[in-house]
């Protein structure tokens, strides 16, 4: 995974010596191939400690893991440009880009254990806020065409399930930064003899519902500074819907070859 994507992914962790080191990348993402940790340190007017603490936020051992993928993210990136014969659909690349890092990041491994977590439940209840819904009622659509029990609701009715909801049922909800909305609804509504199982797809790696949820798909965020137009972050939660009805379709099929034998 790109490094920068990772910066993007967990922004919301950071403390403010991270930001200010999140921050001057940012603004010269060369800057740390160009600098040992003890210069970038002083340009970030933060310790040498605080940039490692960084580095391993992010997944990597040292910073000298960092800087490496740093270096290498901008190799490619620069040859992607350079092989690019068409600069006026940067729109595009920039979605070809997230896909790719959708891709990466939703692993077959991993779709299958989402699957097998929906499939398992006897109800499944899909939610989002705003434009968010859109792709909670299409998984309801491939949910009831996969011949699985299926209602979508909107945040606004999420406490008119609380007498019907069983601690079998799924909630599956859609939000992007996961920081108000269903997610509020949800827990303010439900009390603590609220069973069911909860599953949170967002593109925010920090927020403050991941220890309430049972589980949680953390998606590529829509929005990063490497891109060079804001992307509907709609269109990455259909894709995962597409993604996640097709395995989930594939472990079904399984299931029953496997009861017929």
């Amino acid at each position: 995974m790109d490094p920068f994507l990772k910066m993007e992914m967990n922004i919301d962790n950071f403390s403010k010596s991270d930001l200010r080191i999140y921050e001057t990348i940012k603004a010269d993402p060369e800057i740390v191939p160009r600098n040992s940790i003890v210069d970038l340190a002083k340009i970030c007017k933060v310790s040498q400690p605080s940039i490692t603490r960084f580095c391993q936020k992010l997944g990597f051992d040292k910073y000298a893991d960092f800087k490496f993928a740093i270096y290498s993210y901008a190799k490619i990136k620069t040859s992607e440009k350079e092989s690019s014969g068409n600069f006026n659909l940067p729109a595009i690349e920039n979605y070809i880009s997230l896909l790719k890092d959708l891709d990466h990041i939703m692993t077959k491994e991993r779709l299958f254990e989402l699957a097998r977590c929906i499939f398992k439940s006897k109800h499944i209840f899909t939610t989002g806020v705003g434009q968010s819904f859109l792709p909670a009622r299409l998984f309801e659509i491939n949910l009831r065409k996969l011949g699985l029990y299926s209602s979508s609701v909107s945040y606004t009715e999420i406490s008119d399930i609380k007498e019907i909801v069983q601690k079998d049922d799924l909630i599956i909800v859609f939000s992007v930064r996961a920081s108000k909305g269903a997610l509020e609804a949800l827990y303010d509504s439900l009390d603590n003899e609220f069973k069911a199982k909860v599953l949170l797809i967002t593109m925010t790696q920090a927020n403050k519902y991941k220890n309430k949820v049972d589980y949680m798909a953390v998606l590529p965020p829509a929005v990063r500074n490497d891109y060079s137009l804001r992307l509907e972050s709609q269109v990455e939660f259909f894709v995962f819907v597409d993604l996640l009805t097709s395995h989930l379709a594939l472990l079904i099929d399984k299931e029953k070859h496997d009861t017929t034998l």
